[in-house]
């Protein structure tokens, strides 16, 4: 992630950014921020979740209901290829580049969101754009 001089100093002072290549030590990095998270200290994580098995989709959502606190959201990107893995994920969302943005922007969908039923022909798909 790269910010630019002066943009966002706030958000860069509160970000802890972890390289981890190894699906092991990127769960055990992502399960200390959620339990640290309980206390309020942390908002929100974003984790390359690429080869996460269900058992660590898991262990993960444990961690940010711990003590009931659910303070802190966690966003696990994975690659296209593992769309179909199992997760425990409340909800599942696609992204894609939006075509026709002159911003940067994106086509999100929800795809699957535990306890919502859409009706018959509903779209749950936004049009997002990074106003510059």
């Amino acid at each position: 992630l790269t910010l630019a001089v002066g943009e966002a100093p706030a958000l860069r002072e509160r970000s802890v950014f972890v390289d981890a290549r190894a699906p092991a030590d990127r769960l055990w990095a992502a399960d200390v921020a959620l339990r640290c998270g309980a206390d309020g200290a942390i908002g929100a994580i974003v984790v390359d979740a690429s080869a996460f098995d269900i058992g660590a989709t898991r262990r993960l959502q444990l961690a940010a209901r711990r003590d009931g606190a659910g303070r802190t959201v966690a966003l696990l990107a994975r690659p296209p290829a593992e769309a179909r893995s199992l997760s425990v994920a409340h909800s599942r969302w696609t992204t894609q580049r939006h075509p026709c943005a002159t911003d940067p922007g994106w086509i999100v969908a929800c795809v699957r969101c535990k306890g919502l039923h859409p009706r018959a022909g509903a779209r749950w798909t936004w049009a997002v754009e990074w106003r510059c």
